[in-house]
């Protein structure tokens, strides 16, 4: 066994959750063992049990005291104990008992109390525990910690088509629902633990569930539904939360869920923020962005879209940062719309930028507003500026993939301009649709084009041969045999059947004509 030593956790004032089992006493050894009680503290969500082992007067005296700790799918933490010195955990080799040992002698006219406290709600069930005193021991059993989960799980949905489909929209605004719709709501509940459960109740804060038809007890693993509607659809935004308790034992388990829809149309905006950097727009939301030499010219888009039901005006724009008093946005933007506008070039700002903008409008009626942002980000300067000289060391990039295309000595993979050496002789013989593996440097290109300037290159799905003899390619014909000099193990086993030229015949006639020589 293993001794360790835990700070003794001390409850104080904590609210105190719950108490379940009365004071049970029994006899070991020759002395009173007594379970005072299980304690859950809510606050801290931590489980105690505590226990009294008192001497009779009755040799011979407590040597260790033994408690049981279940070995669980999920194992147990043990958080604090007490006392908190000689504690070992794991396999009494004395008495058997797999769990905690406090190895510290009990006069047989002294009385001690022992704890131990696990973190979570820990049910009660029934384990062993164990007095060693003198050449032996007794063993009884004692409410103590248990593998035992009771748990719960409701989930509530919503549906505004009739309850052709349900949507479980926990957070708002949820699906739009017409005025002149109805919608309906289901609820299922789960027994998400490893015990039975009863005493199971279903409210919802706004509607009757009173024809729910609720079961009497819930087995693990087991769930019951209840539909609720159709009930006319209310205008603005709908949230109703439902709550589901049971019962285990003393142990009360609750849980909640919520339903969104709205009602009547959708007022929604959203903004997107593109930074203009050597001619290339990206979205950059992420620090640090993109990098760009201080003094250069940035540029900043913003795209403002209507994506709600309903028509939107009084539109505004501004940034924390850039002065977009020159974007100009549309009086009113219909359902679906969009605008958009461009500030700068403005010069770069040396080190990390970052700047925010906000867009804001209200429907026609003012009664409603709706707001989005949006963040760019860009890097002024070099985010490796260390002075080293390998700072102005080119890229160098590994491309894999299948040829696309061909125009002399520019070869196209995924997009991806890749230039090889126009005196290379590989160029006779690759072809569109061989995959190829490329290392190279990556060199600038225009606009949006990359171009790589290969180094390395080899083609994987194809057998090719290049020497100051010439090339060759197994195009997998046995009409297109090698010159002498290529090895092509792969086209002589397919169609001679033999080795390549320098390898001679049998492996083992070879060593049978040594043999005879000898």
């Amino acid at each position: 066994m293993t001794r360790l030593r835990l700070s003794l956790l001390f409850i104080g004032t904590l609210l105190l959750a719950m108490i379940s089992f009365t004071a049970t006493a029994q006899t070991v050894n020759g002395y009173s063992v007594t379970f005072a009680s299980r304690t859950y503290v809510e606050a801290a969500d931590q489980t105690t049990f505590i226990y009294v082992v008192t001497g009779t007067g009755v040799d011979p005296a407590l040597s260790h005291f033994d408690l049981e700790i279940p070995v669980c799918e999920t194992s147990l933490t043990v958080v604090a104990t007490s006392p908190s010195e000689a504690v070992e955990f794991g396999t009494d080799p004395t008495t058997g008992i797999n769990g905690i040992k406090w190895d510290m002698p009990l006069g047989t006219t002294e009385s001690r109390t022992y704890s131990i406290t696990f973190s979570g709600n820990v049910v009660a069930g029934d384990v062993l525990v164990a007095v060693k005193g003198g050449n032996g021991f007794e063993t009884g059993t004692v409410p103590g910690p248990s593998c035992a989960t009771p748990e719960l799980q409701i989930e509530k949905f919503v549906s505004v088509d009739g309850s052709t489909t349900f949507t479980d929209a926990d957070l708002a605004p949820g699906p739009q629902a017409d005025l002149d719709a109805e919608v309906s709501f289901r609820f299922a509940v789960t027994n998400t633990g490893t015990v039975p459960l009863t005493g199971i109740t279903l409210t919802d804060n706004l509607l009757d569930l009173s024809t729910c038809t609720i079961p009497a007890e819930l087995a693990p693993e087991a769930f019951f539904e209840c539909t609720v509607g159709p009930v006319p659809a209310v205008e603005g935004q709908h949230t109703n939360t439902a709550t589901a308790t049971a019962a285990y034992e003393d142990m009360t388990i609750t849980a909640t869920d919520s339903a969104n829809y709205f009602g009547g149309e959708v007022p929604a905006i959203e903004v997107q923020k593109f930074i203009n950097i050597d001619g290339v727009w990206t979205t950059a939301g992420a620090a640090p962005g993109p990098e760009v030499d201080p003094g250069d010219d940035v540029s900043f888009r913003f795209v403002v879209t209507n994506t709600g039901t309903v028509d939107l005006a009084d539109l505004t724009l501004t940034d924390d940062t850039v002065d977009a008093s020159s974007c100009t946005l549309p009086p009113t933007l219909a359902s679906g719309e969009g605008a958009e506008c461009i500030v700068g070039p403005l010069p770069a700002v040396e080190g990390q930028h970052t700047n925010t903008v906000t867009v804001s409008a209200s429907t026609a009626d003012g009664e409603t507003s709706v707001q989005a942002t949006a963040t760019a980000n860009y890097f002024g300067g070099d985010l490796d500026d260390d002075d080293d000289e390998d700072d102005d060391l080119p890229v160098t990039i590994i491309i894999v993939g299948p040829v696309e295309s061909i125009d002399v000595n520019i070869i196209v993979i995924y997009g991806i301009s890749i230039e090889l050496d126009p005196n290379d002789p590989l160029l006779t013989v690759i072809q569109i649709g061989d995959v190829v593996s490329i290392e190279g440097d990556l060199a600038e290109g225009s606009g949006t084009t990359i171009i790589v300037i290969a180094i390395t290159i080899i083609i994987i799905d194809v057998d090719i041969y290049i020497t100051d003899d010439g090339v060759w390619r197994d195009d997998g014909e046995c009409a297109n045999p090698p010159p002498a000099w290529a090895p092509a193990v792969g086209w002589r086993a397919k169609c001679e059947g033999g080795n390549p030229p320098g390898r001679g015949g049998d492996r083992d006639d070879d060593d049978d004509d040594d043999d005879d020589d000898d």
